[in-house]
């Protein structure tokens, strides 16, 4: 019986491939763990964001949103590109990048510790503890909280997709029964700070020990990948501050209360994207298999699908945003007119899922001087935020998302122009 069912299957997915025109068998088996391991963190970020919703008054979290978006921009200081550049360095074989990048992100991070400090002693000033306090607590657990959770780039350079999924269902339980336990005993701001850090931390450092202990990998070392990575981290500094600068100009121009708002419209957008992670970690590899002018005779197509899917998605999430709110987020009803608007982004992100693989699979086509042109999207994302959410508020953070996607379309055609679509010529 069983072996029927996988027969069954592969011939379904085989004859789709004629409807698809992708490899379903490969997507299939490739994406399998991939998805459970999004599908544990999708429902993990859901149940949190449900307990959140209902235990704990909108400006308290909109004050916990403002505090955890500061730590992501402080993030970049950890070096995330070193993420990348592992994968290939484990590729080459080089698995004792494992340790060393820990050590490097662990070092570089004390960097974004001390401007969390600085950033306390900001608000102490102001008389503000409120900020000040997690501020402060931050510095303390950010270093390895953001070194710790390499495991995970590991695992996944690795193809250890089936340990990567069980490692996030055990890091994302042990976290939702930590914040719950806290938000039952208290709402205060610095319990549930400490709560954040302390849990991801201690969980983060515990599954970075086990990998480094029980998987067994060499020793071998690649310094130049490291060095690399510190190179794109620097360069991806202004895109990380621009990509959680919206929460912090909502929390400065209009309060807490509108940025918990604003937090629970975009989360469904968020999940629904988390969905689609695999996308790029799935076509890449095919894609850097393909020449330009096999990826040129399928382009438009891909991006009509993918637009087409789009519009379906969103058609449905604009029909049943309302009642997922009215039962999960009865709180937050005022975010629904926000949410419902927001279903654009789905419409043009889908498409830039597809064009991001192709541009990570042809990275090296890219001339230097352009890789250092990159942040300029980010630049115009910095400035139009400013202003539109100045102007009008939480639509305003809305439309800059929306023309920052639309930016994306722009900035990948002229680069395929220039460089990419040189091999046909």
């Amino acid at each position: 019986m069983k072996q029927k069912i996988k027969q069954i299957v592969y011939k379904t997915l085989k004859n789709s491939e004629k409807i698809t025109g992708t490899d379903n068998i490969y997507i299939a088996k490739g994406g399998f763990w991939l998805g459970m391991n999004n599908f544990f963190q999708i429902i993990a970020g859901f149940l949190i964001s449900v307990i959140f919703a209902n235990l704990l008054d909108p400006s308290t979290y909109g004050q916990y949103k403002y505090i955890i978006s500061i730590l992501n921009i402080l993030s970049i200081f950890s070096l995330p590109a070193i993420n990348t550049t592992l994968v290939q360095a484990v590729a080459r074989g080089n698995e004792g990048n494992l340790e060393k990048s820990f050590q490097v992100k662990l070092k570089w991070s004390c960097l974004g510790s001390l401007f969390a400090i600085i950033l306390g002693i900001y608000y102490h000033w102001q008389g503000n503890n409120f900020l000040s306090l997690p501020l402060f607590l931050s510095a303390i657990f950010l270093p390895l909280l953001q070194s710790s959770n390499i495991y995970i780039t590991f695992l996944n350079s690795r193809k250890l997709f089936s340990q990567q999924a069980k490692y996030t269902l055990i890091n994302r339980l042990f976290f939702i029964v930590g914040i719950l336990l806290t938000l039952f005993l208290t709402q205060k701001i610095i319990w549930i700070v400490f709560a954040y850090l302390f849990f991801n931390t201690l969980i983060n450092f515990c599954l970075y020990l086990w990998t480094k202990n029980k998987i067994p990998h060499n020793q071998k070392t690649d310094p130049q990948s490291i060095s690399y990575g510190q190179h794109l981290s620097f360069l991806s500094l202004i895109g990380n501050f621009a990509s959680y600068l919206d929460k912090i100009l909502i929390f400065h121009y209009l309060g807490s209360v509108p940025l918990a708002i604003f937090s629970f419209a975009l989360s469904p957008i968020i999940q629904i994207n988390g969905i689609l992670n695999n996308l790029p970690i799935l076509t890449v590899p095919k894609l850097a298999q393909r020449s330009i002018k096999d990826i040129k005779q399928t382009l438009f197509k891909r991006i009509a699908q993918t637009f087409l899917l789009g519009i379906v998605i969103a058609f449905f999430y604009f029909l049943l945003i309302p009642y997922f709110f009215y039962f999960f987020y009865p709180q937050y009803t005022s975010s629904i007119y926000y949410s419902k608007i927001m279903a654009i982004l789905i419409v043009l992100s889908l498409p830039l899922f597809y064009l991001g693989s192709i541009v990570q699979s042809k990275i090296t086509l890219y001339p230097k001087k352009w890789l250092y042109l990159s942040p300029l999207r980010s630049i115009i994302l910095i400035i139009l935020s400013i202003w539109l959410i100045k102007q009008f508020g939480l639509l305003g953070a809305i439309e800059s998302r929306a023309i920052f996607l639309i930016l994306g379309y722009i900035f990948f055609f002229i680069s395929w122009k220039l460089f990419l679509d040189k091999e046909n010529r």
